[in-house]
């Protein structure tokens, strides 16, 4: 099961991709569309991470979640460390309200 953290963190790097921008990141989405795939589909496959949601919504964190880790492996550990960081503020913030 994917936890609520993992989830977190792999939102935070994919919005830190969208951030270098366009270009960039249709650029990586083309490269890398194989391994986006097979990582859907293994996440797919866990159905108690995702309960809950309507189809659209499911396939949209899912995507969102494979692209994410898929950028959090092309990271060095020091870009690893500051999306850990952001991400986990963010947690704590969502926590507070």
């Amino acid at each position: 099961m994917i936890s609520e953290s993992q989830i977190h963190f792999a939102s935070t790097a994919f919005n830190c991709l969208q951030r270098k921008g366009s270009s960039f990141f249709q650029e990586f989405i083309k490269i890398n569309f194989d391994k986006i795939s097979e990582l859907e589909v293994q996440i797919a496959s866990d159905e108690s991470s995702f309960r809950g949601y309507s189809l659209e919504r499911k396939r949209m964190m899912i995507n969102t979640f494979a692209v994410g880790m898929l950028y959090i492996s092309t990271l060095s550990e020091e870009d690893k460390s500051c999306i850990g960081q952001a991400s986990q503020k963010q947690l704590m913030l969502e926590k507070k309200d």
